[in-house]
Parts: C-alpha cells; sequence; structure tokens
C-alpha cells in the first residue's frame, strides 16, 4: 500500500483528477460543497460523476444550493446528512475498482476554495483489495451510519433550503468579515483565481467546456486560423488597406465573422481613423510591431515589450483619439495568440484588474498590459509541455492565452 502526503493545491487537484479518471466508483462524505462557479473541483468528477454517491453536510447553511444543483447535475446521488447530534465534519473520499482502492482523507471539503485557495493537507492511501481490506471496511461501516443519518435530495428539498441559504447570508452583506463561508467562497474563488493556479488538463478542460455552450464551430477558432490565412507571412504597408485584412484587425467581416476577441470599433472610431488617416511613418511602425512580435522568441523580453506597446500608444491618427491596449491586445493576439491576450471585452479587464489590485484603466495601459502578461506566462497552465497528440487540445495549447477570451466571454 503506498501511502502519499499532499499539502499543496495543485498536487491535490491533479491527485482528485487522476482518481477520477482511473477509478470506476466514488464514496464521498464532505461536511460542505461550495458554490461551483469557477468549476474546480465539480469539473474533476466529470469521468466518475454518475458512478458517485455523496454524503453533504448543511450545518449552520455553509454548503452552497447551486454546489448542490451542479452535483446532481452531473449524476452524481446525494443524500443531505442533517440528523446529526453535533457538526456532520468529515472530508472522505473512497475510489474503487476491480481489485484496488484510494482513500483521500484530509481537510478539504468539495468546495473552489479548498482546491485553489485555502491551506489543505490531505493523505492518500492506494494500493489492492487485499491491502486495504481493513482500511476499507472501516470506512464503509462509518459511510454506512452517516447514510443513516442522511436524507435523499429532492428537488423540493433543494428549492426550500435555497430559500434558507438566501435569508441566512441576507444579514451579511457588505461586511466581508461576517459572510457565510459558502459565499465568501463564491466572491473569492473567481474564475481568474482559476486562471492563475490551473494545470494544463484544468485549463483544458474549462475552454473544451465553455466551447461546448457554442452552438456553431469553435468561433474563436475561425479567427485564428483566418489570421494565419490572411496573414501567412509578414505583415506589409499595403495589406493596411486590404478589405479582409482591415476586417481582420478591427474585429467585423461579414455577419460579424471577426467579432470574438472583440471589436475595437467598439472602443471608438480610433482605429478606423488611424488606418484611414494615420501617416505612412505610423502605419510603417504598426506593422514593424506586428512582424517583430511575430517572430519573437519564446523567451519575453518584457522591457522591449514596453517600449514597443508605448510606441504603439502613442500613435494618434489625425483628428483622432488615442488608441488604448484594449484595441492594440487584439492585433497583437492576431500576432501570436500564445502569448498575448485580447482585453476588449469588459468582464476581462475587470477580473483582471480585481487579480492584479488595479483599476480597470490601467489595464489599458502599455505598463498594465504588461502585468498581466507577466502573471499569465508564469501560471502552471502557460508552462506546460505541449500535449503530444494532433486534434483540439494542441490546438487550444498553440493559441492558449488567445482562448482565455473565451472564459470571460459574456460574463
Amino acid at each position: 500500500m503506498r501511502v502519499t502526503v499532499l499539502t499543496d493545491d495543485l498536487a491535490l487537484r491533479e491527485t482528485l483528477s487522476r482518481l477520477c479518471s482511473r477509478y470506476r466508483r466514488l464514496e464521498a462524505a464532505v461536511a460542505w460543497c461550495g458554490s461551483p462557479g469557477s468549476g474546480v473541483p465539480y469539473d474533476l468528477l466529470g469521468p466518475i460523476a454518475r458512478r458517485t454517491t455523496a454524503l453533504v453536510g448543511v450545518d449552520f447553511d455553509h454548503t452552497h444550493p447551486d454546489g448542490l444543483a451542479r452535483l446532481r447535475e452531473l449524476g452524481v446521488a446525494v443524500r443531505i446528512v442533517d440528523k446529526c447530534d453535533g457538526i456532520f465534519h468529515p472530508k472522505v473520499y473512497l475510489f474503487s475498482r476491480q481489485g484496488r482502492s484510494a482513500l483521500l482523507v484530509g481537510s478539504a471539503n468539495l468546495t473552489p476554495s479548498a482546491f485553489f485557495d485555502n491551506r489543505e493537507a490531505a493523505v492518500l492511501l492506494e494500493g489492492s483489495l487485499l491491502e486495504m481490506r481493513t482500511t476499507v471496511a472501516q470506512i464503509r461501516s462509518a459511510l454506512a451510519g452517516w447514510r443513516g443519518l442522511s436524507t435523499s435530495m429532492t428537488s423540493r428539498w433543494l428549492d426550500e433550503y435555497r430559500k434558507q441559504f438566501k435569508w441566512a447570508c441576507g444579514p451579511f452583506k457588505g461586511s466581508r468579515k461576517r459572510l457565510s463561508p459558502a459565499v465568501r467562497d463564491e466572491q473569492s474563488t473567481t474564475p481568474l483565481t482559476f486562471i492563475r493556479k490551473a494545470s494544463w488538463a484544468e485549463f483544458y478542460a474549462k475552454v473544451k467546456s465553455r466551447l461546448r455552450r457554442e452552438k456553431r464551430i469553435d468561433p474563436w477558432g475561425v479567427v485564428l486560423r483566418d489570421a494565419r490565412t490572411i496573414i501567412p507571412g509578414d505583415l506589409t504597408v499595403s495589406m493596411l488597406d486590404k478589405r479582409n485584412v482591415r476586417s481582420l484587425l478591427l474585429g467585423r467581416g461579414p455577419k460579424g465573422i471577426y467579432a470574438m476577441f472583440g471589436s475595437v470599433t467598439a472602443n471608438g472610431r480610433s482605429l478606423p481613423m488611424f488606418l484611414n488617416r494615420g501617416s505612412d511613418r505610423q502605419r510603417r511602425y504598426l506593422v514593424k510591431v506586428f512582424n517583430a512580435v511575430k517572430k519573437m522568441g519564446r523567451r519575453v523580453d518584457y522591457d522591449e515589450l514596453l517600449r514597443m506597446f508605448e510606441g504603439l500608444w502613442s500613435l494618434r491618427a489625425r483628428r483622432g483619439t488615442w488608441i488604448w491596449m484594449s484595441t492594440w491586445g487584439r492585433i497583437l493576439l492576431l500576432a501570436r495568440p500564445n502569448v498575448y491576450l485580447s482585453i476588449c471585452y469588459d468582464g476581462v479587464r475587470e477580473h483582471l484588474a480585481e487579480q492584479l489590485n488595479m483599476p480597470k484603466s490601467k489595464l489599458n495601459t502599455p505598463k498594465g498590459y504588461v502585468e498581466v502578461l507577466k502573471l499569465l506566462h508564469a501560471t502552471p497552465w502557460f508552462n506546460s509541455p505541449r500535449p503530444g497528440r494532433p486534434g483540439e487540445e494542441q490546438w487550444i495549447w498553440d493559441n492558449r492565452v488567445a482562448y482565455i477570451d473565451a472564459l470571460y466571454y459574456a460574463i
């Protein structure tokens, strides 16, 4: 029997993901489950969800009703432990398959905070059924006893609990110190925390989940693939006058085909005016930066980037207005979607600004945009090895920073 101690949030998530993928059945008992807003840990349960039973406590109304609804949506058989004399407080995950078992026991509830923000500790016992027969028997005995203190989670029960949860949390609005843990968990563990800490497998799963909600072919992929076709090599000054190039740069096109990553015309008429009225020197500088970015090596020189971005930011069309980084970001993304992101959408700026503890307006400046890049380029998912098998996963990895836009779209 192998014993592993887990004290790192990434190791905890990777372990849960591995166990859910390799085992056939999960029996879990947790004191609370949290908001499903960030996707984790609920998305990790996917492969095993329909063969999972979960005993969940609701003491102090700390379990989030949306989390319970998400478990039911995944196909988990949920029972509510509400007949305890004391507080229901275990955190037990028992996995089994033919000939083997794994037991994860520790401090982690089924909440985003437990798997991203908190300082948790857990012990994993894994081995053959023969090696673990005594331990498994003891845990199954405890689970059976807790099940006797539970009731089935019906739709009617969930509706009533949702009302109770809303009432219980209402008095604490506006006082962060006194917020219910379920509400604090929902507010503090945003998708942006996910972006900062996720592994590649988690990031890819989140992007795939977002793409599945589209009723058409991946619209972000359409823009990125057409960018490679329309500008296969260097950009030239003469190309700036071509209709398809302009549609791509501005985020327009027939029926809004290039609207994903943001239509920069929505940020004012600055870039169209620049393309129409800008001097030859200005247009040459734009082309020079685009091509330099496209050819830049794997290692990013942030000081050099800042100088280039400040040069872009200073460009101004005759009688035009300043062109912000929300516009230049889209154009940089078209050159190197594995390095740069679009911040055209307000939802993107809002969440990134919260993460960096800066005003949204600063993100629209060269310095703020470079700070965002430094944050993203230090993440586990960005620094992961390229997937070996050609296909959707490899495509998204090759354009991974650009696909942040998909996660924030319509938030």
